[in-house]
């Protein structure tokens, strides 16, 4: 599969609701956007197998985007 069709997929695959919403169902204010996201995971280039180290991963949402993508 392409990279590119793997962000898309994780991005699909990964519900952002469980790191971006509080429990009452308001929005965190820390969250990036969806297509900010994509773009500076196509540009990353993980693949299966890679180590990443994230530093102040906000939410957490790109961290189990980046934990889809490398398996």
């Amino acid at each position: 599969m392409a990279h590119v069709d793997r962000v898309a997929s994780a991005l699909k695959n990964v519900s952002k609701d469980g790191y971006e919403l509080e429990p009452e169902g308001s929005r965190l204010m820390q969250t990036t956007r969806p297509d900010l996201t994509y773009a500076m995971l196509r540009q990353l280039w993980v693949q299966v197998g890679d180590a990443v180290l994230e530093i102040g991963t906000g939410s957490g949402y790109s961290t189990a985007l980046l934990a889809k993508l490398v398996g």
